[in-house]
Formats: C-alpha cells, sequence, structure tokens
C-alpha cells in the first residue's frame, strides 16, 4: 500500500486567507492508477456534497467559475518523519535570551566606563 497527498487548488473567489482555495489530504492505494479511481469518486462525492454535481456544476461554472476546482495534483510519499518543534522553539528561546543578555551587559559595561570615567 502507498501513500499519496492529493492537493485541490480552486482559482479565484478567495479573501487572501492562507490556504484558501486549497484542500489537502492523505489517501492510500496499491497503485497511482487505483489512487486515481479513488480520487475521482472523492471529488465526485465532494462535488456532490456541495452542490457542484453536473445539473449544476454547468451552470454554476459558468455565473461562478470561481467556486470550481482548477487542478489537483497527486504526490506519492516515498517517507515521512516526525519533527519535535519543541527543540526548534527552545533554539529560539534560548537565542533570544542570550541576545537580552548581551544587550544589557554592553548597557551595563558602558555604565561601568562612564562612572570610572566620572569618578576616576
Amino acid at each position: 500500500m502507498k501513500t499519496f497527498l492529493v492537493v485541490e487548488t480552486q482559482d479565484g473567489g478567495c479573501d487572501y486567507t492562507i490556504g484558501c482555495g486549497v484542500r489537502h489530504y492523505t489517501m492510500e492505494a496499491e497503485s497511482y492508477t487505483a489512487l486515481l479511481e479513488e480520487v475521482r469518486e472523492v471529488l465526485r462525492t465532494y462535488d456532490e456534497d456541495h452542490g457542484l454535481h453536473s445539473e449544476l456544476a454547468g451552470s454554476l461554472g459558468e455565473t461562478h467559475p470561481e467556486y470550481l476546482r482548477s487542478s489537483v495534483e497527486v504526490y506519492e510519499i516515498a517517507s515521512s518523519h516526525w519533527v519535535d518543534l519543541r527543540e526548534f522553539r527552545q533554539i529560539v528561546v534560548d537565542k533570544r535570551n542570550a541576545d537580552a543578555a548581551e544587550k544589557v551587559e554592553a548597557s551595563e559595561r558602558a555604565e561601568l566606563e562612564r562612572l570610572k570615567a566620572k569618578y576616576g
């Protein structure tokens, strides 16, 4: 069994929201050909569930083409790996803390030099 990522896009009709007009999901199939049959069924079912079945899709596509799917891409997933984002976040926090500590030390050293110059 192979795993595939299916990405559907819809041109137009977006409100500039990230991911607007994009729907993605994973599917498993024995082959790419078998996957295409399953994708066709998913698309047909989705269109029917959302009022885009054949008799409406024609008129809807003519009056509101932004509602129609413009492309479908399929990617075969060869491998996937879980990434622990806590480690990446901790690196950012540590760097931010180190930068803040350096800034405080530089300020304190400048104050020390000012006081040395003033009081000898």
